[in-house]
């Protein structure tokens, strides 16, 4: 009786390991999300043209861009389906000093996989210096 035990095991056994469908030679082929970077945040002039500049990417393949602005005066984007669209920043009311504008950037990969990310920027209706002089720095009128 225990030489058919034995057997009857050693058979489920040989069974069950042939009905395993895993093949170690197999990679993962679970998708990876993508990256997604909308860019730093901006301090701008009204009324001059402001650029974007996301970016996105997949290990497994391409990535399509979206972007939608969730605050602030709305503006139109040049391409809001490209990486780096641009758009002409709206005047600021006197009476304030200035506005933010908030995007959000979302990538998805060719299976459908969403990152996103956003970016502020910020309008001044007072001269926004992107290179400020030196301390110190000496000016002459003439």
């Amino acid at each position: 009786m225990k030489k058919n035990s034995v057997l009857g095991l050693a058979l489920a056994a040989c069974l069950l390991a042939s009905c395993n469908d895993h093949d170690d030679n197999n990679t993962d082929t679970s998708n990876q999300l993508p990256t997604v970077d909308a860019g730093t945040d901006q301090n701008v002039n009204q009324a001059t043209i402001v650029a974007l500049s996301g970016s996105g990417a997949d290990a497994e393949g391409t990535v399509s861009y979206a972007w939608v602005q969730t605050q602030g005066t709305t503006v139109v984007l040049s391409d809001s389906s490209a990486a780096n669209p641009s758009f002409t920043a709206p005047n600021v009311p006197t009476s304030d000093e200035f506005e933010v504008l908030v995007f959000e950037l979302t990538v998805m990969d060719d299976q459908g996989f969403t990152a996103t990310d956003s970016v502020s920027v910020t309008v001044s209706n007072r001269l926004v210096v992107s290179n400020p002089p030196a301390p110190g720095a000496v000016f002459f009128d003439g």
